[in-house]
């Protein structure tokens, strides 16, 4: 198989070609291919657990992505050879190393969590596919079913509350708004318990100052119930209509696909609702993108609000990347005017991390 094949097409490139042809970690990128589909998006350089390596060292890695596009897994081998033994004598050999985008172990040191290694590659391959299980790990390759803990397999890791809690209602809060209606309907509403009976066992009448409090108290409650039923309209609204979702890293290209909200059976789940993310794809340029002219004007008012704000310099036009080294998301973000999600990451620092927008109301894809 031409090495031009273990390369996703929207990002390949001579230069790139050249650096996996006469690579070392080549049948190791081979292999991961091979058994999971995966292809190469990007050369970068890492240290010997992965992390972007700083001050021009570290070793050569390879960035590999699933069917659409998402980052998965970097491969590369270590800068330390690993002494073992080959009939009795001993070799110092290559360590293969994969480099998950999660830390899919559930014991070890904690910094390995997320890695594979092995001076074999047939070992390595067998360990990978020892942690098995039915989401189609390590490539996630396949369509969501609505299930939100497969939301990971595009590097998004957003739930319906996520998004849902981000809306407001006179500056608060879905759970604000909760929580003002319960203490409204029990704790406030408690309180006169002992004067209603004490006016039941004395056969009279509650005073008018305790009658007006009572109905004060009930007039509140019920303000706030309608307050949290205006405001899950208002949430039904902004997420009913789904978004089409457009992702960035630090390699080449962007990947666009579609999130429809689906209405689920409470009894089955606790959420109402959940996410169905569906046909995602990476392209060389957002032009390429089928319904490009039918987003850009709402990615042109996105691009215009952040320009005003001077927060930040834009990535690829549209994006803000979160500075610092820390590897977990952002908290998600809502821009009340444009209804528009976003999702940052220091891309730069994590070669398998991404930033998000989410635009609202636009067709699926």
């Amino acid at each position: 198989m031409s090495k031009l094949n273990y390369i996703m097409e929207c990002n390949h490139t001579q230069a790139l070609e050249t650096d996996l042809h006469g690579s070392k970690v080549f049948p190791l990128v081979a292999e991961l291919n091979k058994h999971f589909g995966l292809k190469v998006i990007n050369c970068v350089m890492v240290d010997d657990w992965g992390r972007q390596a700083e001050d021009g060292g570290g070793v050569e890695g390879f960035v590999m992505a699933n069917d659409y596009g998402i980052p998965k897994c970097i491969a590369f081998i270590r800068s330390e050879r690993k002494l073992t033994y080959v009939k009795d004598k001993e070799v110092w050999k290559d360590v293969y190393v994969f480099k998950h985008c999660e830390d899919y172990k559930r014991g070890g040191a904690y910094h390995e969590r997320d890695l594979c290694t092995s001076v074999k590659l047939p070992q390595l391959i067998r360990a990978i596919k020892g942690y098995g299980r039915e989401d189609n790990f390590p490539a996630y390759n396949g369509e969501s079913e609505g299930s939100n803990w497969l939301e990971g397999r595009y590097n998004l890791d957003m739930c319906y509350r996520d998004l849902s809690d981000k809306f407001e209602l006179d500056g608060q809060d879905m759970w604000n708004l909760k929580r003002k209606r319960d203490d409204a309907t029990t704790e406030q509403l408690q309180k006169h318990i002992p004067s209603l009976i004490d006016s039941y066992i004395n056969n009279v009448a509650p005073s008018a100052e305790v009658d007006a409090k009572i109905r004060d108290d009930y007039k509140q409650s019920l303000m706030y119930a309608g307050k949290v039923e205006e405001l899950k309209d208002i949430i039904t609204e902004g997420l009913g209509s789904g978004f089409t979702a457009i992702g960035v890293d630090s390699a080449e290209g962007y990947v666009v696909g579609s999130i429809e909200t689906l209405t689920v059976d409470a009894k089955i789940r606790g959420d109402k609702s959940e996410l169905k993310y569906k046909n995602f794809k990476r392209y060389t340029k957002l032009e390429d993108y089928s319904k490009y002219q039918e987003i850009l004007p709402m990615l042109t008012m996105h691009k215009i609000r952040k320009q005003e704000e001077k927060k930040h310099e834009l990535y690829k036009d549209y994006f803000v990347i979160e500075g610092g080294n820390n590897n977990r998301y952002t908290s998600c973000k809502l821009d009340d005017f444009t209804g528009i999600f976003t999702r940052t990451k220091n891309i730069f620092a994590s070669p398998l991390k991404m930033t998000w927008l989410l635009l609202p109301n636009v067709e699926s894809v």
